[in-house]
């Protein structure tokens, strides 16, 4: 396994499956809903994966063409409407 702390090709392939996992499971009515943690763009970079970020790979993959990532603080809501670019 990679060290712990280390951005790796390995790290963000069990990302990007674990995502997609949840979504099949939604999918089928397996689940309710799904939680999210922080993802490393780097590493999903260095895995090949083609998408950037959770929504980006949600809206793939259930087919959406207008989708928000939505964060929620206490008794705050907060949507996203525009997408992270990196100014490097």
């Amino acid at each position: 396994p990679p060290a712990y702390g280390q951005i790796c090709a390995e790290g963000g392939q069990i990302a990007f499956e674990a995502i997609t996992a949840a979504i099949e499971w939604a999918r089928k009515k397996q689940i309710a809903a799904i939680a999210t943690a922080q993802i490393n763009k780097q590493a999903l970079k260095l895995a090949g994966i083609e998408f950037t970020d959770h929504t980006a790979i949600f809206s793939r993959f259930t087919n959406s063409r207008h989708t928000m990532t939505h964060f929620v603080a206490q008794n705050l809501r907060i949507f996203f409407y525009s997408r992270h670019i990196p100014l490097k």
